[in-house]
């Protein structure tokens, strides 16, 4: 999540794609050379539907909940200034889908559900709770339920720990 223009908003943990709160998502392709190729003048033709099997294109979800826990902790080394918090959820998805090995990409989607991690601090939460209330999605704390989500996130956040001590522990 990000805060913007004084608003809690969904970001997309790769791009700086912002959720719309009253609409769906609408995919792009983020090739570069279908960027350049997309600002040249005489060009007004689409370069290709979004997705398709030959590009990387679309809105990504996972089928498994223990590969959607992965995204809570992707690029969290990484300092993101904007990013205030993390959360993962189900999305609605439709248009083009494309299935994966991983899960799926899509046209077009949309928050169906959100999941969010305990925060050290409850007025944390509930203010995070507050801002996301424009998507209009249930919204749920992940550390204390026993939901296929929540087990994931344990269970990744309990190896994460377990590679960062194995990993101090080889090189120290």
């Amino acid at each position: 999540m990000v805060q913007d223009r004084r608003r809690l908003r969904l970001r997309s943990v790769v791009f700086d794609t912002i959720w719309p709160d009253d609409a769906a998502l609408s995919a792009g392709c983020n090739r570069v050379w279908t960027r350049i190729r997309s600002r040249l003048p005489w060009r007004t033709d689409a370069i290709h539907d979004v997705p398709v099997w030959r590009c990387s294109c679309g809105i990504y979800a996972a089928h498994d909940p223990d590969l959607a826990a992965e995204y809570l902790y992707l690029y969290s080394d990484v300092h993101q200034p904007r990013v205030v918090y993390r959360a993962i959820g189900q999305v609605a998805m439709w248009g083009t889908v494309v299935e994966g090995e991983s899960g799926w990409r899509a046209s077009h989607a949309y928050p169906k559900r959100l999941f969010l991690p305990r925060s050290q601090r409850p007025s944390d939460v509930e203010e995070i709770c507050a801002g996301l209330a424009d998507y209009g999605v249930p919204i749920e704390l992940i550390d204390d339920g026993e939901t296929p989500v929540a087990r994931a996130v344990r269970r990744v956040r309990r190896d994460r720990r377990r590679r960062r001590r194995s990993a101090a522990v080889q090189s120290g």
